[in-house]
């Protein structure tokens, strides 16, 4: 598993361990440290694509 940091800030953050591995709902496709960014970031995402992270948690 690879290290790795934001790509916006380049510091290490706890969804570093592994976080270019890529995790599916079996719709969406995501890199693991896609919370990071929800978190740090507050992106908003569409209504559906919420639905399909809380169906794959």
């Amino acid at each position: 598993m690879e290290a790795g940091a934001d790509a916006l800030t380049d510091e290490v953050h706890r969804h570093t361990s592994g976080c270019s591995s890529l995790v599916t709902d079996g719709l969406w496709v995501r890199r693991t440290d896609f919370a990071h960014y929800l978190e740090a970031y507050h992106v908003p995402l569409p209504a559906a694509r919420l639905r399909g992270l809380r169906r794959s948690v």
